[in-house]
């Protein structure tokens, strides 16, 4: 339901309310589930910023 733990804290990490660790904790799953549970919802845990172009490129030379 919209108003159980893992459903809360998903709403909570999606609006940046709390950290993953914090919402996978409050869930009463364990990481790797509120993970799984957050990708069925279509919720990504990776969020990109003004940063991301920039930290991707120094990746580039250990990606060869």
């Amino acid at each position: 339901t919209a108003d159980s733990p893992p459903a809360l804290a998903a709403n909570a990490f999606r609006d940046g309310i709390m950290s993953l660790g914090k919402a996978a904790q409050f869930s009463g799953l364990s990481m790797s589930a509120f993970i799984k549970y957050l990708a069925d919802l279509g919720i990504e845990i990776a969020r990109p910023d003004e940063t991301t172009p920039h930290e991707t490129q120094d990746l580039s030379g250990w990606l060869l």
